[in-house]
């Protein structure tokens, strides 16, 4: 009884000394996974400050050309208006002389039907 005992205290010794080794183990490949986390964060807040420097470029030049289109559509639209209002004050002039020869017509057609009217019933 006493040599199974003693095999099974070497057994719990081996167990002892494998599981110090992993701890140690253990130990080390967390200060490698501390320093990995350590520099891929490093690494991850310069590529940010470079994308944002590059964004904030990208969006001047963005603003920039927006303006510039903004601009020029603004230039064609008022173009575009001065000309429709001057068309539309050249349709009104037409408007008004043609109102003044329409009414000149209904007046000569009253008259010429009033003269008709006349001599149909014998009044000249």
């Amino acid at each position: 009884m006493e040599a199974r005992i003693a095999r099974i205290e070497t057994h719990i010794e081996h167990l002892n000394a494998n599981v110090a080794d992993l701890r140690t183990g253990f130990a080390r490949l967390d200060a490698k996974v501390d320093d990995f986390y350590f520099r891929l964060d490093a690494k991850i807040d310069g590529v940010e400050k470079r994308l944002d420097a590059k964004i904030d470029g990208v969006e001047k030049r963005l603003n920039a050309k927006i303006d510039g289109v903004e601009q020029r559509l603004d230039a064609k639209i008022d173009a575009s208006g001065q000309r429709l209002d001057a068309k539309i004050d050249r349709l009104g002039i037409k408007v008004d002389r043609d109102f003044v020869v329409l009414g000149g017509m209904i007046v000569s057609l009253g008259v010429g039907m009033a003269g008709l009217m006349a001599k149909g019933f014998h009044w000249l």
